[in-house]
């Protein structure tokens, strides 16, 4: 009876650290998800406009500290006629403490770029 509890608390102790890590492991692809929809939808807001404006880079820019990235460097198409090659680069770097192990956590630094081009587009209303 008793090698069923030290057992129990063995596996339980086991699956928990399995979780711990889980966690750990999905919370920056969480922050990389959330980077490429707001890059996304800048890029689709310089296809409608024809270009990189200040305020869609401002605009990035505020949507990617909320995000608690660092590091920020935004470059896009300034001005594309209709039909031409939009282009956007973003470069940041997240913050990850990542556990090395039981009690330990070290802070890590990834480097993230979004390049993506596209044709910018006249939108009828």
């Amino acid at each position: 009876m008793s090698a069923r509890v030290v057992v129990t608390g063995v596996l339980l102790v086991f699956v928990l650290l399995i979780v711990v890590f889980m966690v750990e492991m999905l919370i920056p692809l969480s922050v990389y998800a959330d980077f490429n929809e707001s890059c996304r939808i800048a890029l689709i807001r310089m296809e409608a406009i024809g270009g990189m404006t200040t305020e869609i880079e401002e605009d990035l820019s505020n949507r990617l500290r909320a995000l608690n990235l660092t590091d920020i460097i935004i470059t896009g198409t300034q001005h594309a006629k209709y039909g031409e090659v939009v282009r956007l680069q973003v470069t940041v770097a997240m913050k990850n403490h990542e556990m090395v192990s039981l009690f330990q956590r070290v802070l890590q630094y990834r480097y993230v770029t979004y390049d993506k081009t596209s044709i910018s587009r006249r939108i009828i209303k």
